[in-house]
């Protein structure tokens, strides 16, 4: 029979591979996406040898391009940083970065990251605290019944007059029970059968967060939904500028021009995603939204 240390170390593993498989079939699927937007593209091009090229398939075919690299750049940033041990890492890179790979698991959430223009460093090991914040983006996805925004705000905050970076996910869902919250971050926290494997992700934040020495907590939120944060020592304060919102796929082009906010509101989908990575992929800012309902919304969430 299995002590209770080495269940746990089982449990966690069994977690962690099912987060691996699923970050390799959304990096799969983007691949997919754009292999076939470039092959129509340039199948076209290719079909009449005087066909025109005009500047609109040449930035289409740009784009494309653009979010290829940038794809391949997310996973090799990850899959280096696959090191045992801990060292200092950018909080703000540690978030993007898992903004980005939740933003690939679900067309029907869009998660935002919240953060000033600079945060201080943490000494921790970089994929175990990405995971973190998937797994808690995983839970947020969970908890909501529809479509909608999750935050991911991260922030410097003083409970002691230490520094200590503070990452929090932000979700319109059910939120949780009182009787729940007590025992939200150990396994099988909502009295779930072991074999439905439920109730891993917080119980995986909780054991990572403890092994970097943070500390977790879950406040509900106004108007619906919770806040579920992570608290790690800051390894030194920064200069902290403007808070931004920063798309999570906001790969800003080397000498792109000054940065906007946009907010592109309507009711198509395909029209809402292809606004989106257009002007993300120049630096700029984006909200998205259905309506002006789901766009107020939005910023109640910050």
């Amino acid at each position: 029979m299995l002590d209770e240390t080495t269940t746990d170390q089982l449990l966690l593993a069994y977690k962690k591979n099912q987060a691996i498989r699923k970050l390799a079939r959304s990096g799969a699927h983007a691949y997919n996406n754009i292999f076939a937007g470039l092959s129509g593209q340039l199948g076209m091009l290719l079909k009449d040898g005087t066909a025109e090229k005009t500047p609109e398939r040449k930035e289409l075919i740009e784009d494309l391009l653009q979010r290829g690299i940038h794809q391949t750049e997310l996973l090799y940033d990850f899959c280096l940083e696959r090191r045992p041990g801990k060292k200092s890492h950018s909080a703000g890179r540690i978030a993007d970065r898992a903004a980005d790979f939740l933003n690939g698991i679900s067309r029907e959430h869009v998660f935002q990251s919240v953060r000033p223009l600079s945060l201080p460093r943490v000494v921790c090991n970089f994929q175990d605290i990405v995971l973190l914040l998937f797994y808690l983006g995983e839970n947020a996805i969970d908890s909501m019944s529809g479509s909608g925004t999750i935050i991911l705000r991260t922030e410097v905050i003083e409970p002691d007059g230490a520094a200590r970076v503070c990452f929090s996910m932000i979700d319109t869902g059910q939120g949780i029970s009182e009787k729940t919250k007590g025992r939200i971050f150990h396994s099988w926290s909502a009295g779930t059968a072991p074999s439905g494997l439920s109730g891993l992700g917080l119980f995986a934040v909780g054991r990572i967060a403890a092994d970097h020495g943070g500390v977790c907590s879950i406040d509900d939120r106004d108007g619906g939904g919770c806040i579920v944060s992570v608290e790690l020592v800051a390894e030194e304060t920064g200069a902290l500028g403007h808070e931004s919102l920063q798309s999570a796929a906001a790969g800003r082009r080397p000498g792109s021009s000054k940065k906007h906010v946009f907010l592109v509101v309507d009711d198509e989908e395909s029209m809402r995603r292809m606004l989106q990575e257009r002007l993300r992929r120049r630096g700029h800012e984006v909200f998205c939204a259905q309506s002006c309902a789901e766009a107020v919304e939005k910023y109640r969430c910050l």
